[in-house]
């Protein structure tokens, strides 16, 4: 074999070898904390855009400066 082929071939199985520990970790008590913490994060990151969204639109429409009762 090639060093180039050898190259490619041990990328591979290092690839491989991650996704298989990344799987170990997540099937632990721990990786599933962080993935329930990464979920509630994320839905936090999207709310907050979803408030920004809704002030900048009252903002550009000018229905943030109209009289509020």
């Amino acid at each position: 074999m090639t060093p180039d082929a050898l190259l490619i071939i041990g990328t591979i199985r290092a690839g491989f070898e991650f996704g298989t520990e990344l799987i170990k970790f997540l099937l632990t008590e721990e990786g599933r904390k962080l993935v329930n913490q990464m979920l509630q994060d994320r839905k936090a990151w999207d709310k907050f855009w979803s408030d920004a969204g809704v002030g900048l639109k009252k903002l550009v429409t000018g229905e943030l400066f109209r009289a509020q009762p």
